[in-house]
């Protein structure tokens, strides 16, 4: 079983305001007497919930901002921490210190910190025992399993990198004086 009692969990719902969201929870019984899974919402609503194994994952992995942020351009699909609960949107702009994002289900536009975003995860209940533990992501229209994506997020981080590196040098280079010429 993927979702057995005591582990955590992310729950999504299918009604009106809150298609598109996942919510922090636990599994408190699995699988109840009908044949669903039991959780326990985490947060300031901490309501206990019967709901279908099809509406849960396990908690995404955890991935610091410098790993995605890189990865972060227009219409990347992220997830926005609103309402204490995580929304699918997509960068509708990237500024130096907020991103500004939409939720397309809903049509509205969020402008926040970095801090406030993750990459939206995709979850295989079927892929959970290999390497990427069923985890995955797409950027630019292209899917990337965890592993490789952690690759990728690196790769761009150290190109980052070393173009800063290369623009502190040259604006070093141009604040020195010239060398005096000798005769």
């Amino acid at each position: 079983r993927i979702f057995a009692t005591g582990s955590s969990v992310e729950v999504t719902s299918f009604a009106d305001g809150l298609r598109g969201s996942w919510y922090g929870g636990s599994v408190v019984e699995s699988p109840t007497a009908r044949g669903a899974v039991r959780v326990r919402y985490t947060g300031s609503n901490t309501e206990e919930e019967e709901v279908s194994a099809s509406r849960l994952r396990p908690q995404p992995p955890e991935v610091s901002l410098s790993e995605w942020r890189a990865l972060a351009c227009a219409d990347t699909a992220l997830e926005l921490y609103f309402q204490q609960g995580w929304w699918d949107v997509v960068v509708a702009e990237v500024k130096k210190t907020c991103i500004a994002v939409v939720a397309p289900e809903y049509a509205k536009r969020h402008t926040v910190p970095p801090s406030k975003l993750r990459p939206r995860w995709s979850f295989d209940p079927a892929s959970r025992h290999e390497p990427s533990g069923g985890w995955s992501l797409s950027v630019g229209g292209t899917s990337y399993a965890l592993a490789a994506w952690r690759e990728q997020a690196a790769a761009l981080a150290a190109e980052a990198n070393a173009a800063a590196e290369a623009e502190r040098a040259a604006a070093a280079a141009a604040s020195r004086p010239p060398e005096p010429l000798s005769a």
